[in-house]
């Protein structure tokens, strides 16, 4: 007998406008996944503050490596560029960050905070999460209990805040100053999808029952394209 197919879920799907042509990239996480109606408040922050973390390792490393990110310019503010001014190859004025502009708007505690996802940019973003689990799809990997696993991830993706409590009484290690986040707001994500599948070789150091891998492909578009954007587009 063939062992039970992965389980295939499609949370929320914008009918009307393809991801095809998206910025896309991944992110991957492995270690403790727990759901998020965990009774015990801050320690259930604390676990969500512990996975951004390790997206924003990942979220550092495409900024540097994405020199457009940085010159996005900042719509609230009434920052554009003076196209007159510009030199060949610059895209806007020398010294500005966006990155920089960002973490002064967004702060949580002692967080400042540089989402990629902002509504200022009229960018929303698709979510396709392959969820690997102890057990067979089928079996030990429920529906309800996926669904309040991908919340925790979900809430990890996004900035934390304003409430310091949601960053579960952490405070900035090294290197995250800014710190970097997928998700101004949860509310950006216009199509969410869940693939679930076995989790074959077990994570060092966890608890088989307790952990997860996930592989995040995220694609990033404009809403409404606009001058600020069009690098996404």
């Amino acid at each position: 007998m063939l062992p039970p197919k992965s389980q295939y879920w499609i949370i929320r799907a914008d009918p009307y406008n393809s991801l095809e042509d998206a910025v896309q990239f991944r992110l991957t996480y492995e270690g403790l996944l727990f759901a998020s109606r965990t009774e015990d408040k801050p320690a259930r922050a604390s676990h969500k503050q512990d996975i951004r973390r390790v997206f924003h390792r990942q979220l550092k490393e495409l900024w540097i490596q994405t020199p457009h990110l940085a010159a996005a310019p900042n719509p609230d503010t009434g920052f554009l560029p003076q196209l007159p001014d510009l030199h060949f190859g610059e895209v806007f004025p020398k010294g500005y960050s966006r990155a920089r502009d960002l973490a002064d708007r967004f702060k949580c505690g002692a967080y400042n905070l540089v989402p990629l996802v902002t509504k200022d940019l009229s960018l929303i973003c698709g979510l396709d999460i392959l969820l690997l689990r102890p057990g067979n799809p089928g079996e030990t990997v429920k529906r309800g209990d996926v669904d309040n696993r991908v919340k925790t991830l979900v809430d990890a993706l996004r900035i934390p805040g304003p409430d310091i409590k949601e960053l579960g009484g952490q405070s900035p290690q090294d290197g995250e100053n800014p710190f970097y986040c997928l998700l101004e707001d949860d509310a950006l994500i216009n199509h969410l999808a869940i693939e679930t599948d076995r989790l074959l070789q077990p994570i060092e150091g966890i608890p088989h029952e307790s952990s997860a891998r996930a592989i995040i492909t995220v694609r990033v578009r404009p809403a409404e394209v606009m001058l600020g954007n069009l690098n996404f587009a």
